[in-house]
């Protein structure tokens, strides 16, 4: 390999979501997030929440909140 000016370092980052029989692997968007949530109830807590608190769904601490308070029952 010649080293080029131009040559770059690219960082992958894998996300998952652990329901109770299996992990599903997600994007870091949206769409994503609310598909691999297993139960309607959740999807919209997490709506909810989000919308209320002004969380965002691509922001990886955001996100953990969003998941934790849907999360619970």
């Amino acid at each position: 390999m010649i080293a080029r000016p131009r040559d770059k370092y690219i960082q992958r980052i894998t996300y998952y979501l652990e329901t109770d029989t299996k992990l599903v692997e997600f994007k870091l968007r949206k769409r994503t997030i609310l598909e691999a949530l297993s139960d309607d109830d959740m999807v919209s807590r997490a709506k909810d929440y989000a919308n209320k608190y002004d969380k965002s769904f691509t922001n990886e601490a955001d996100l953990k909140m969003i998941l934790n308070y849907a999360s619970r029952k």
